[in-house]
């Protein structure tokens, strides 16, 4: 699912932009959110509400019902707490006319109720036994929304009669479910930008960001569009709200969504409190929030029996690559020796092994989210990818030994920095040949690669 949230002024613009970058036919709704009761005074009109656009991936997409686990009942019988829905169908666009299936009576017995005041019934005619109809609407004899075979199912356990106050009688379903579908106008105080407003300045002690949805809002997003193993992106990520939605949400669920935030290091005003309080930019105040925001959700608990939930995160820059490309006219002899003398030391000075290590994850087709654990072999730091499955050792000064720890470790796939063997041609030959050899009794072979 795909939400977009725009306010007012911009609406008709970006509601058109959006129909033709995810397709018209994506469209679900659009969603009034009231953010603030009081209104923006300015104008002419005092703004109260926003939008959010709703589009799904395709015809497929399914939009989850929001769960609301504090709900309390009216009645209990022993199955549990449930409220009341009319059986009727109180849409008359469906009447005798076209659904002749969905029109038949009950049998009520006005002198056997149970002890919510509800009474028995019956599809079977019986003696003394009140016949009740779905009662006409608008001219139109309109139909249950049940067929009689599910009728029949569900007789007193899921459906029974109740009175009117004018003496008559219907017919009703016990409601148990916790969760309803979401609703195209939202209005409560959890929706209220206030409430978020105030929340980010508790967790920071201070005013560091402007508007700030509350997490609250986003949480009931994530919950509408997503399961439990679900990847979140957010776009405009702002002070990583939507971070610290997902991660309360698992908390709560015991789900394990993951949150991708993305944000452009837009500079913080020079005379803002975030300034003053050392956040330079945008993407520095949502890194601080989702840490704070973990510590707090740490001390909260996890409620309902719900699992410990990840509450870690990576940051991540783009950058340019670590390793000098191959680059100018090589027709002329000058720049080849320079291309040449550029690609003795072909990885960048100013890289970390951490920078060099993610580059060559992506370029061996792991995700960012890859498991990474730092290791010994033969003294030597390696990088352990998905339990070993991958061996990463950027040291510059490779051994026999290290080769040897490597090989016997059994992974799929190893890589060495070339200037590791520098000096040492030897023991590159011998370590492809290490590699080869142990190879041959396995089922797949261990690729050994350097760069």
């Amino acid at each position: 699912m795909i939400f977009i949230s725009i306010d007012d002024n911009e609406f008709g613009h970006l509601k058109d932009l959006c129909d033709e970058l995810f397709g018209a036919e994506n469209h679900v709704g659009v969603i009034a959110v009231q953010g603030n009761p009081r209104g923006r005074d300015y104008g002419g009109i005092a703004r109260m509400h926003d939008y959010l656009l709703v589009y799904s991936k395709s015809g497929e997409t399914q939009i989850n019902n929001l769960e609301n686990s504090d709900k309390a009942f009216p009645y209990e019988d022993e199955r549990g707490g449930f409220e009341t829905r009319e059986l009727r169908n109180r849409n008359t666009a469906f009447h005798k006319g076209n659904r002749p299936n969905l029109h038949y009576p009950f049998y009520l017995n006005p002198n056997n109720s149970d002890e919510n005041g509800f009474f028995e019934i019956s599809l079977d005619k019986k003696d003394g036994w009140e016949e009740v109809w779905p009662k006409e609407s608008q001219g139109l004899q309109t139909v249950w929304r049940w067929g009689k075979e599910k009728s029949k199912e569900n007789l007193t356990s899921g459906i029974v009669g109740k009175s009117n106050q004018t003496g008559s009688y219907q017919i009703i379903e016990k409601y148990r479910e916790r969760s309803r579908m979401a609703r195209s106008m939202w209005y409560d105080k959890d929706v209220n930008t206030e409430k978020g407003t105030l929340l980010v300045k508790k967790l920071f002690d201070g005013k560091v960001f402007d508007f700030p949805k509350p997490y609250e809002m986003l949480t009931r997003i994530v919950e509408m569009g997503s399961d439990k193993e679900s990847i979140i992106l957010d776009f405009f990520a702002g002070s990583a709200t939507t971070a610290h939605a997902v991660m309360q949400l698992n908390a709560e669920d015991g789900g394990n969504r993951k949150f991708l935030m993305v944000q452009l290091p837009e500079p913080t005003d020079s005379n803002s409190q975030a300034r003053k309080s050392g956040y330079m930019n945008i993407a520095d105040i949502g890194k601080e929030r989702i840490r704070r925001a973990a510590k707090k959700i740490e001390e909260g608990g996890w409620p309902n029996g719900a699992g410990k939930p990840d509450l870690g995160f990576k940051v991540f820059k783009l950058d340019k690559s670590n390793f000098k490309m191959w680059e100018g006219d090589t027709s002329k002899i000058e720049n080849l020796e320079q291309q040449l003398l550029n690609h003795i030391d072909h990885i960048d000075n100013a890289s970390t092994p951490e920078d060099i290590l993610y580059e060559l994850l992506l370029k061996a087709g792991f995700p960012l989210t890859t498991r990474v654990e730092k290791i010994k072999k033969a003294d030597k730091e390696v990088f352990s990818i998905e339990d070993g499955a991958l061996l990463i050792c950027l040291d510059k000064e490779l051994n026999q030994a290290v080769i040897d720890a490597l090989a016997e470790a059994k992974p799929l796939q190893v890589i060495c920095l070339d200037e590791g063997f520098r000096g040492n041609d030897q023991l590159k030959v011998n370590s492809v040949q290490t590699f080869k050899t142990l190879a041959r009794g396995e089922e797949s072979e261990i690729v050994f690669k350097t760069v």
